[in-house]
């Protein structure tokens, strides 16, 4: 059976009547894949088509958590997004795993939100701790802390912060969250690193003097 050519650009942009339409008249399966391996799933978890997800994830037959040629998932793709409520979909279920990292860069969803800064997708995978692995590590020994340390995503720091996340190991370079925030003058995430992993109270300026805030209690 041909594939109607509107099957995949209805998944990313379309309605979804005429993807009722295609699944359920036209008899298209769900997890017909394109070129790279790409199935309709995939392509509405990366624009964030709501209502089509929410239709392909009903179909007996969907294969929730199907790699493309690149290892990518659903998840995968929603997550380094931004598209919270896709997410909210794919955690809900089973069948998917929440730790699958790519083929190519061997990065989990919560690498890709933390590294793309989408704090509302972090938050989610967070909340499943502890079925998310806050840790793991992309090709290159990157942290999902060391990648938000890197690009100055503090809300994003503080949340693995604030889960748990106690370690902050060298990459493949050496290079560590604390090291990568200093070189590019991340300061309110170096405060974060400094509070959180080293226990330093932050400094208060008055004049020229500096004072360490102590609190006793």
């Amino acid at each position: 059976m041909s594939i109607p050519e509107d099957f995949f650009s209805t998944a990313q942009y379309g309605t979804l009547t005429r993807m009722q339409n295609l699944i359920q008249d036209e008899g298209i399966q769900p997890d017909t894949a394109d070129n790279d391996g790409r199935t309709a799933l995939s392509w509405a978890a990366e624009t964030g088509n709501l209502s089509v997800a929410e239709f392909l994830l009903c179909q007996s037959n969907i294969n929730a958590d199907k790699k493309d040629n690149a290892g990518r998932t659903a998840l995968t793709m929603a997550a380094h997004y931004g598209h919270v409520k896709v997410v909210q979909l794919l955690l809900a279920r089973q069948d998917v795993n929440p730790n699958w990292p790519d083929t190519v860069w061997k990065q989990t969803p919560l690498f890709r939100a933390a590294m793309e800064g989408r704090y509302g997708v972090v938050t989610e995978l967070l909340n499943r701790i502890p079925s998310v692995d806050f840790n793991a590590r992309d090709k290159h020994g990157q942290t999902p802390l060391a990648v938000a340390a890197d690009r100055g995503h503090a809300n994003i720091v503080k949340a693995l912060l604030e889960v748990g996340v106690k370690d902050d190991p060298p990459d493949c370079e050496g290079r560590t969250a604390f090291s990568r925030a200093e070189a590019k003058n991340r300061d309110a995430v170096i405060r974060l690193l400094r509070k959180y992993l080293k226990g330093e109270s932050e400094p208060s300026y008055v004049g020229n003097q500096t004072y360490v805030l102590c609190c006793p209690f």
